[in-house]
């Protein structure tokens, strides 16, 4: 547990011991993170292994979502060594999706913009470095030519020309096994539509030093986009970014309470156009609400986040994603009979979600307790119609509605975001 602790609680690994007369036995329990990270011996901390975490819900699940929301919110890189055989267990996509989002962003940083340029021209242009002149040009008798600094609006083509080679790897390593993977056809034919707008540029072969010295220019100006040119080196590197070749695959992570929320997020934003409805979300702290105490220092909540809100004219709707494992299991009619399932768990979501709805002073206040489904299982409850239990609760000032909702952690055949949120105009209805 030493050796390995940084990597177990990258993946919030809870260890649990049991222990018999002639062995004592390690078992690891996942809490809501999937991924990958090595593990390291106790004696000589040599990489010997490592560990995957699989989603809960199967890879098509994390495949649709990512591919439903954008896969800019795919895995997180970890920066970890390699995880030996891991590129075999996971699907090549996974990978393969952060590297494309973050070339993605950084091809649209590469395009025109003002630059800093320094070059030796005959007629003067900005800022002539006098110094420079004296002593590389003037010494030399070349009093012809004027070192010269300014600002011109350019492209970065070395940087480009290394972007092509990259997205050009990828789709190779994503062709040999998309023809039997969806996801994996889905990115290689995003893949080619990036390629396609550099048609004029040819790919060049990147190195360690050039991207070094791209990645120390780049953090001066900006930091939202270092991932970028690791994930050239990624590529370089052959690091199993997209699991046909090497057994090897980086160290990643995926919160799926998190990866879930943003699900529902998609599926509200959806919804919500419908009716002009506004949307603020939690993830980017539009819905926090702060507290303020009496006393300073108070050692207890600071601000109340709800996932996410949408405001009407008359109207507001606190939606809370609840990611249970427990879930998993649900069938037609263990969600009916709620009360049973999910006793107390189900208590402590509803008191939460009625404290959001005491920031809210319009007319009419719903507040949406959304949980995660089986495909099959939800398709079973929305034919009829029970994908959502309506409540109220009553009190001396106004009433509040509640609702329960189920949600497919995928899309199938028929099924699109529509089709999940076409029951919820029930919730605007009295």
């Amino acid at each position: 547990m030493r050796a390995n602790d940084s990597y177990l609680k990258a993946l919030n690994l809870a260890v649990v011991f049991s222990s018999r007369p002639d062995e004592v036995e390690i078992r690891l329990k996942a809490n809501g993170v999937i991924g990958a990270v090595p593990l390291r011996a106790p004696d000589t901390h040599n990489i010997i292994g490592g560990i995957v975490v699989h989603p809960r819900f199967g890879w098509n699940s994390i495949g649709s979502l990512f591919s439903s929301i954008g896969w800019s919110a795919s895995p997180e890189i970890l920066s970890f060594p390699l995880v030996p055989g891991s590129a075999q267990e996971i699907p090549a996509w996974v990978i393969a999706g952060p590297a494309v989002a973050q070339l993605e962003l950084l091809l649209r940083y590469s395009g025109p913009r003002f630059r800093e340029i320094t070059e030796v021209r005959r007629n003067p242009r900005g800022q002539i470095q006098w110094q420079k002149y004296c002593t590389d040009q003037a010494a030399r008798g070349n009093f012809h030519l004027l070192p010269c600094a300014f600002s011109d609006l350019t492209a970065d083509e070395q940087l480009r020309r290394y972007i092509k080679w990259a997205l050009e790897k990828i789709s190779c390593e994503l062709d040999a096994v998309s023809h039997g993977d969806l996801f994996a056809h889905r990115l290689w034919e995003r893949v080619q539509t990036i390629i396609m707008t550099l048609s004029s540029i040819r790919p060049l072969l990147p190195d360690h030093r050039s991207l070094d010295s791209m990645q120390r220019t780049l953090r001066q100006q900006t930091n939202k986009i270092d991932l970028g040119i690791e994930a050239i080196k990624w590529v370089l590197d052959e690091r199993g970014l997209a699991g046909s070749s090497d057994l090897d695959g980086l160290s990643w992570r995926v919160r799926m309470h998190e990866l879930f929320e943003q699900w529902v997020e998609t599926l509200v934003r959806h919804w919500a156009r419908g009716f002009g409805g506004r949307v603020l979300s939690g993830r980017k702290f539009e819905s926090l609400s702060a507290i303020r105490w009496e006393r300073h220092g108070v050692d207890s909540l600071s601000s109340l986040v709800p996932d996410v809100i949408v405001q009407g004219a008359n109207e507001t709707f606190v939606f809370d994603a609840k990611y249970k494992g427990f879930l998993d299991e649900v069938d037609e009619l263990r969600w009916h009979e709620t009360s049973n399932l999910m006793r107390d768990e189900h208590r402590h979501d509803l008191h939460q979600v009625l404290a959001y709805s005491s920031l809210y002073g319009s007319d009419k206040i719903t507040v949406v307790l959304v949980y995660p489904l089986l495909l099959d299982t939800w398709k079973q409850l929305n034919h009829r119609g029970i994908s959502m239990s309506k409540g109220l609760v009553g009190g001396p000032d106004r009433q509040v509605s509640v609702a329960l909702v189920g949600v497919p952690v995928e899309l199938g055949c028929g099924v699109d975001l529509g089709a999940i949120t076409d029951q919820w105009n029930r919730l605007r209805m009295s």
